[in-house]
């Protein structure tokens, strides 16, 4: 993971935590057995995968004692066991078992976080509340051309917000990243958690030069955005993941991941193609991030931004977002 230092870790953040899905593995990260700790909205989440293949996430301390369950915890068959006295957990939170044996405190449940699997990624909810999802990330079919996902990682001061109105800040798409006669081919459109917008712009590739990309972004709530890019000189369709986690106040961790498919007539070129796609769209991707990141890491959140018609629908966008807050936040 590319960790970039907080460049100013005491300063007040000008947003809270949103609500909403958000990425803390990939699912070949989290085996069965596997026991890992992340970190969401300032606090320790622990996930773990039991042997029988079930996801689940937690608030990390065993009610027993208050044992942090992520460190030295470990997976018995269904159940994850303290690391401090052996307390045992099933999947639905309650205490199983005991050392000594009889019947376990009826107290003793851990405190279960909402967490769903899909395209290859672990998703945690928050909600300062405590309130239940309303709605769930999508699970995308998965046609068998695509190749298997690669991933990166990047750690910089930012916040989900901010993410998301760089999908709808068309002005800084020339400067930042090179695009040339951007056209918005079908306008933003929400329907409540997500926003959805088309765009075709030309762009300059390794080797290739300048081509036409077509991109049809959709953002699931703050925490999850899928770009699907066709680039149909090179017969290139491209899923590409920007997942941004509030892990701190102002502070966002980034799980990139891209998948690629190549026509081609045979079959074996087609996968070797898209595999090496795969990799270049990874490091393009990580390469367009980073150049917002960059900016992000240092600028203000301004309240009241002086924008022009040429920065695309970033007001629309902060309404929108605004379903993500407490009321009055």
């Amino acid at each position: 993971m590319e960790v970039i230092p907080s460049a100013n870790p005491n300063r007040p953040a000008p947003l809270p935590y949103p609500r909403g899905w958000f990425c803390l593995a990939s699912s070949k990260e989290l085996k069965a057995g596997t026991v890992a700790t992340r970190r969401l909205a300032g606090e320790d989440v622990v996930l773990y995968r039991t042997r029988g293949g079930r996801v689940r996430a937690t608030r990390p301390y065993c009610p027993h004692l208050g044992a942090h369950l992520g460190f030295g915890g470990r997976v018995d068959g269904e159940y994850l066991v303290c690391p401090f006295h052996g307390f045992a957990y099933g999947p639905d939170g309650t205490c199983r078992r005991r050392p000594g044996g009889g019947e376990p405190p009826d107290a003793a449940r851990l405190s279960l976080l909402p967490v769903r699997e899909a395209n290859g990624m672990v998703y945690v909810w928050y909600d300062e509340r405590g309130a239940e999802p309303d709605w769930h990330p999508p699970e995308l079919p998965e046609p068998g051309y695509y190749s298997v996902p690669g991933q990166r990682l990047l750690l910089a001061d930012t916040h989900p917000q901010e993410v998301a109105e760089n999908i709808s800040d068309y002005g800084h798409m020339g400067p930042v990243h090179g695009f040339a006669e951007t056209q918005v081919l079908v306008s933003a459109r929400t329907e409540g958690p997500v926003r959805s917008v088309r765009l075709r712009a030309l762009r300059n590739l390794p080797v290739v030069g300048r081509v036409p990309v077509e991109y049809t972004v959709r953002q699931f709530g703050l925490g999850l955005v899928l770009a699907e890019v066709e680039i149909a000189p090179l017969g290139l369709s491209m899923r590409m993941w920007v997942n941004p986690t509030p892990v701190g106040a102002w502070r966002t961790q980034f799980r990139v991941f891209v998948c690629s498919a190549v026509t081609l007539p045979w079959e074996p070129p087609a996968a070797m193609a898209a595999w090496l796609a795969t990799r270049c769209g990874v490091a393009w991707l990580a390469k367009d991030v980073r150049r917002d990141v960059e900016i992000w890491h240092r600028k203000r959140y301004l309240a009241e931004p002086c924008l022009t018609p040429e920065d695309g629908p970033v007001g629309e966008l902060r309404r929108w977002a605004r379903q993500f807050y407490p009321r009055g936040a």
